[in-house]
């Protein structure tokens, strides 16, 4: 079985063609990851029952404060541990987009050495995409965005930048063919979400820089999924699908990767506002069933530390 470590090593050797505004090169290990925590999460029937007999709201600072200390969903960036383990190639999962983080002095903070889905700064999305993944069948799954190195919180902003939400005939794979159409798409939709509407000439640099950069998302995210070798992607969300779907036209020869994408499951994105113990209550057991697994043959992650 292909350790992680190896397949660490194929995903660092692809090309990005992407870059820092410093002209630093950009790897795969700044926005991918794998499904491994150093101290995981007990079992979700067990923070839902800790929780109910302290008589304690659940929410992620109960976890670590007071109902199971030892919870730590960090990764270290060097981690034999984790190197050793076979890769899961039971199913690849996809976000959209990162979201904007910033460090202490109010730069954008980066992840590297596939620590991306692994921070505790900001940690109650961490600890709902933990939750709902929460079974040791999907233990050692490897994770990333569709869209690279593109950090953006607000999701109406990016799709509006990456027409996302307008027509299905247009999208950043054919807007030259529809120019006009895509320029209008583009100023209806950022006027959509309070942004200046772009003059023409605006719009057109920023398709054209948006497209660019889509592209080279679509050409990472095959060699990818070639690496991975996944039987089933499983995306956070119907934006994060809808991309999938919209970059099919660069994967024209890939038919097994176009299977992959018509074949996807859609859950619940982690980012989604809503009650936390409602959450690991439910989440979890639609994404088993989903992949048709039987959710009362759960257990929860290995610890990568002992």
């Amino acid at each position: 079985m292909t350790k992680i470590q190896e397949i660490k090593a194929e995903l660092n050797a692809i090309d990005t063609q992407m870059y820092t505004d410093k002209k630093e090169k950009i790897y795969v290990r700044q926005f991918g990851s794998f499904l491994d925590n150093n101290s995981p999460l007990p079992s979700n029937q067990d923070l839902l029952a800790e929780a109910a007999r302290q008589h304690v709201k659940l929410t992620p600072t109960t976890i670590t404060k007071q109902l199971f200390k030892d919870v730590n969903l960090k990764l270290d960036e060097e981690d034999e541990a984790l190197d050793k383990r076979p890769i899961n190639r039971r199913v690849m999962f996809v976000a959209e987009n990162s979201a904007v983080r910033t460090d202490g002095k109010g730069d954008n903070k980066t992840f590297d050495n596939f620590t991306m889905f692994h921070d505790t700064d900001r940690p109650t999305n961490t600890f709902k995409l933990y939750a709902q993944v929460n079974d040791r069948r999907l233990q050692d799954a490897y994770i990333t965005d569709a869209i690279k190195n593109k950090s953006e919180s607000d999701s109406q902003k990016l799709k509006a930048a990456f027409l996302i939400a307008g027509p299905k005939t247009i999208t950043l794979a054919n807007w030259q063919q529809h120019q006009a159409a895509a320029i209008r798409v583009l100023m209806r939709s950022y006027a959509g979400v309070g942004a200046a509407a772009a003059t023409e000439d605006e719009a057109v640099a920023r398709l054209t820089a948006n497209a660019e950069t889509f592209a080279k998302s679509a050409c990472i995210f095959a060699q990818e999924c070639a690496v991975i070798e996944p039987k089933q992607l499983v995306v956070f969300g119907q934006d994060a699908a809808t991309v999938l779907r919209q970059m099919k036209p660069f994967f024209s020869g890939n038919t097994q990767l176009t299977a992959l994408i018509d074949e996807l499951k859609v859950v619940r994105h982690y980012a989604t506002i809503g009650n936390f113990a409602n959450w690991v209550a439910t989440q979890n057991v639609e994404l088993l069933r989903k992949l048709g697994l039987d959710p009362s043959q759960n257990q929860p992650f290995e610890p990568l530390k002992r």
